[in-house]
């Protein structure tokens, strides 16, 4: 009898597919994945419809509910690959802040199947020159909208939003020339900037054409 053939899936699942296996080996030793499980099945199976019929597929999948360190992992992916890093590249810069940090650390967190503490949300933080309010706020990108999940329901972005810095707060941007965070990274005056944030906020400036991260000379943000 003739051996079958077996078709790899598709580049856009297959990571969703390797975070499955990853919680599953990990429930199986006991340890708590079931949040990270959720989650990529939950993309696994928009991704999977969204090949299947792409127009039908990103209309029916447009919300996903998720944790803090759901929201966290997603929103550290999304600045790493912005920044053009690797997961091991990130883990060094962490590990230079002071934090024991491994590739499969960065996995770990991306993956939402390890908590990350205040001090480290900091740290990357501190890393990416973004406030640490953007990396717990969920996403409203087109057709991929997250929730925040909540036990009496699901919240919006803007929900967490005012909830995190009160009513009419306003987010500041943050940038290369945000001091409390170069301060944070213990870079000396004149040393080059070692931290993604200097290939994230490069790459959105050229991308833009605007202005990111300019504050004024002695201006304490």
């Amino acid at each position: 009898m003739p051996a079958r053939s077996r078709t790899s899936p598709p580049p856009e699942i297959q990571p969703y597919l390797t975070q499955i296996g990853d919680a599953l080996t990990g429930m199986a030793k006991g340890e708590d994945h079931q949040g990270a499980l959720y989650g990529a099945l939950d993309r696994a199976m928009r991704a999977a419809a969204s090949l299947a019929n792409p127009v039908a597929g990103m209309s029916r999948w447009t919300t996903f509910e998720a944790s803090f360190g759901q929201i966290i992992g997603e929103n550290v992916k999304a600045l790493r690959e912005e920044a053009g890093w690797t997961q091991a590249q990130l883990a060094e810069a962490m590990t230079r802040l002071g934090f024991d940090w491994k590739r499969i650390t960065m996995a770990e967190a991306e993956a939402a199947s390890r908590r990350v503490t205040y001090e480290e949300l900091v740290g990357l933080a501190v890393l990416f020159g973004v406030p640490v309010v953007e990396l717990l706020i969920p996403s409203e990108a087109p057709n991929d909208t997250t929730l925040l999940a909540w036990n009496t329901g699901d919240l919006t972005a803007s929900t967490v939003l005012e909830l995190l810095i009160g009513s009419g707060g306003a987010l500041g941007r943050g940038g290369l020339a945000w001091r409390a965070a170069a301060r944070a990274a213990g870079r000396p005056r004149g040393m080059k900037d070692w931290r993604p944030a200097a290939d994230l906020w490069r790459t959105r400036r050229s991308s833009s054409g605007a202005q990111y991260g300019t504050d004024a000379p002695g201006k304490e943000s």
